[in-house]
């Protein structure tokens, strides 16, 4: 739950202040859903693999 909370607000930060603010962009409706889906399923797999770990380490 934890790496999927991380990487939307990486996600939100990325596309508010990375492309919008500091490299002008404005990204169409699809592709803020590819750019946050994406964000989403490497958070999954992040809180996956360190949750794996806490698990072995208990």
């Amino acid at each position: 739950m934890w790496g999927s909370v991380y990487a939307l607000a990486l996600s939100v930060f990325g596309e508010r202040i990375v492309l919008g603010r500091l490299l002008g962009l404005d990204l169409d409706v699809d592709e803020r859903l590819v750019f946050h889906a994406g964000h989403l399923i490497y958070g999954l797999g992040l809180g996956t693999l360190f949750g794996s770990r806490a698990s072995d380490d208990g």
